[in-house]
């Protein structure tokens, strides 16, 4: 863990001094974009490897379905209360 937390902050260092330098930092932006599908297939792969979860995509697919329509609605009133609430201009006369 402590190896995570070095690596990370050791990123945000060297990335704070090179901030000033555009054509570094899209080269950058490339890299990060590629090891992000990188990881993504090899998520897909062992999950794909993994005859449980296959077994079960309805099961866990439908529960996904269920907590992301749950986050989505739950956002959305809690979005409409705060900007009701603390964001709505209020005119008395």
């Amino acid at each position: 863990m402590i190896e995570i937390i070095v690596v990370m902050v050791l990123g945000m260092i060297i990335g704070n001094m090179l901030k000033q330098k555009k054509k570094i930092l899209q080269y950058v932006d490339n890299i990060v974009m590629l090891v992000i599908f990188f990881l993504l297939f090899f998520l897909g792969l062992s999950v794909g490897m993994n005859e449980v979860i296959v077994k079960n995509i309805h099961i866990i697919g439908f529960k996904a379905l269920i907590i992301t329509l749950s986050s989505v609605f739950g956002s959305v009133i809690l979005s409409w209360a705060a900007y009701h609430f603390f964001f709505r201009r209020r005119d008395w006369t």
